[in-house]
């Protein structure tokens, strides 16, 4: 089979050859660094020779002023400076009702970001916020083809979009979101039904379009213990994500759901919501639940992808990983539907040599115990 026609069928639940075996939620992750970087060069080659081809894609949003809406009263200005070797970048948003302010930092070695202050800090921002006009964003959607055919039949493209769950709990420092969502829930609701707008118009656009076979969801992690308790992932995750869920089926396209952590209480609700799959499904300690304990729970009827922590295929020894990765893969073969996942990606540079090696393992050992 082909990595594009093994993907659907894991997914769908029909026969396949053996387990898709994928690095993460880019075949070569190019965040257009990775590509670029030298250490990162010769596992970036052995993937794309030998792994399944998931990859992501967003169309190009024409006139967003952030927070999913193009209104002309609101106005970006982004302010770059840098302390030593550390970068920090000042994002500032000016609304009718005042301005929103972000700084993230990005440290030497580390190819990713950290909020060091959100846009919400208290309720004169919450207030700043909500003076903020929806207005509808205009996506430009062409291009898709060139990538799927980039990929060829080596996987499918799938685009992604935060919930809006996601988008307004990102708008918080995490223990003051936690707290708002738990104590002032109509005020929260109000940020959800803002973003869910923002949402809706993205996924008419992307539809309308034709591109991807499966949707990527993410954001109803921030739901799940110790976060919230189950009563508001079924409020804040399966009442707003449900129409969204539908609008994609109608289009004959999957949904695969996005959500690390603890996710027992929530794999059920997932199946009310009407997922597809989930991912990446984390082994305890991270996660509690097993894979055969999630599979369970969920009867076979949706996909499970993932399982496979990033620490571990950094830090294990080659016995480890491949215990690991042969129970995973035992297991998906009992159920089925099945997709062989890491739950990260690797974003230290240079890249170490053990994890380079090991990520190669990982691939080999998948397809081994996969078939």
């Amino acid at each position: 089979m082909t990595g594009r026609e093994r993907i659907l069928a894991a997914l769908r639940g029909l026969p396949h050859d053996r387990i898709p075996v994928t690095t993460g939620y880019y075949y070569e992750w190019v965040d257009d660094w990775k590509a670029a970087e030298p250490s990162y060069r010769r596992l970036v080659d052995y993937c794309r020779a030998n792994a399944d081809v998931l990859h992501p894609w967003h169309p190009k949003a024409l006139d967003e002023k952030l927070f999913m809406t193009s209104s002309s009263e609101v106005r970006v200005e982004w302010n770059r400076r840098t302390e030593g070797k550390i970068a920090y970048l000042e994002t500032l948003v000016h609304a009718p009702g005042g301005t929103l302010r972000k700084v993230v930092k990005r440290l030497p070695g580390a190819m990713t970001d950290w909020t060091v202050e959100h846009f919400i800090k208290d309720d004169r921002d919450l207030e700043t916020f909500f003076s903020i006009p929806y207005e509808p964003v205009h996506y430009d959607c062409s291009g898709w083809e060139k990538e799927a055919e980039r990929i060829g039949d080596r996987g499918i493209l799938f685009p992604g979009f935060g919930d809006p769950l996601c988008n307004a709990a990102e708008l918080f420092e995490f223990g003051d979101f936690t707290i708002t969502a738990m104590k002032e829930e109509k005020t929260f609701r109000r940020l959800l039904d803002f973003f869910a707008r923002g949402v809706e118009t993205y996924l008419k656009a992307v539809l309308a379009s034709g591109a991807g076979e499966a949707f990527r969801l993410v954001g109803p992690e921030y739901a799940t213990p110790p976060y919230l308790p189950p009563r508001l992932f079924e409020e804040y995750v399966v009442k707003y994500d449900r129409p969204f869920v539908e609008m994609i089926h109608a289009s004959a396209k999957l949904v695969r759901v996005h959500c690390h952590g603890r996710v027992r209480a929530a794999l059920p609700m997932m199946l009310g919501l009407g997922a597809d799959a989930a991912d990446p499904v984390e082994p305890p300690p991270d996660g509690d639940v097993t894979l055969e304990e999630a599979f369970s729970l969920t009867g076979g009827r949706m996909a499970l992808c993932g399982n496979m922590e990033l620490r571990d295929i950094e830090m294990d020894t080659p016995e480890e990983l491949e215990r690991k990765v042969r129970t995973a893969c035992e297991t998906g073969k009992r159920w089925g539907r099945f997709i062989l996942t890491p739950t990260a990606e690797p974003i230290t540079v240079p890249l170490p040599a053990k994890l380079e090696e090991n990520f190669m393992r990982f691939v080999e050992l998948g397809r081994k115990w996969g078939a």
